[in-house]
């Protein structure tokens, strides 16, 4: 049976591996408390899972498909609106860059203040257009 809760305390054993590297972790969620048998943990304390539970020959029970809830799950889509300014084609692009290389170029020369950076690079902009 399929079951999704959130992950309470997970550590691992001291039993040796087996199998492909096998690991054993003694897993504790919302729900249930149990076995986790993996030779690599992707999971952790916090996470929210969805997993199969079962209970093994030995009466201990085990988890298995452990997978993490996906965190896109729960988005939702921002309804407000905002405004979008369109792109620059590359012509006015480039002559932005041009104008503000300027702009940039007198600053580092102590002709103009950086605070005027701003005002001078929409200033030549408009020259060059």
């Amino acid at each position: 049976m399929n079951y999704t809760a959130q992950v309470k305390e997970i550590h691992k054993t001291d039993r040796e591996p087996f199998g492909d590297n096998m690991l054993t972790y003694k897993m504790k969620t919302s729900k249930h408390e149990g076995f986790l048998y993996t030779p690599k943990l992707n999971i952790q304390k916090g996470d929210e899972i969805n997993y199969d539970y079962y209970k093994q020959k030995d009466q201990h029970y085990k988890f298995t498909k452990v997978k993490k809830v996906g965190m896109y799950n729960n988005y939702k889509k921002d309804t407000s609106t905002q405004s979008v300014s369109k792109p620059l084609d590359t012509h006015n692009s480039i002559l932005r860059q041009v104008a503000f290389k300027g702009a940039i170029e007198l600053a580092s020369s102590g002709k103009i203040n950086i605070q005027e950076i701003e005002e001078f690079t929409n200033t030549f902009n408009q020259i060059l257009k």
